[in-house]
């Protein structure tokens, strides 16, 4: 018989060629299952935070961009994104964010 593991619906292969797990092995059942849901639709919120990041922005404030111009997910769905994208985007510096009121570093889409 030729079973897949677990993690063989739940992994992404990163520009770098590393492999990256989307749920841990030790996370309940639940988790596995959400980073299948979520797998399909990665391309599109990483699409969607690009998107956000035409001007300089923290991955907070571009998260509530996207959930006040797409709704669909949670802000802490689309604030994940923003790391998965990194390599995509210019450092701009740090400043206070207008999400949670503390300094961090904003980002803009590379040209």
């Amino acid at each position: 018989m030729n079973q897949p593991n677990l993690f063989d619906t739940i992994r992404e292969v990163q520009p770098d060629g590393k492999i990256r797990h989307r749920a841990r092995s030790t996370d309940p059942p639940t988790s596995h299952q959400a980073a299948n849901e979520i797998g399909s639709m990665l391309n599109a919120l990483q699409a969607r935070m690009l998107a956000a990041f035409a001007k300089p922005m923290t991955d907070n404030e571009a998260a509530a961009w996207c959930v006040t111009n797409y709704g669909e997910m949670m802000h802490e769905t689309y604030r994940k994104r923003g790391g998965e994208i990194r390599g995509r985007l210019v450092e701009c510096g740090k400043r206070k964010c207008a999400v949670t009121g503390r300094n961090a570093m904003t980002w803009r889409a590379s040209e």
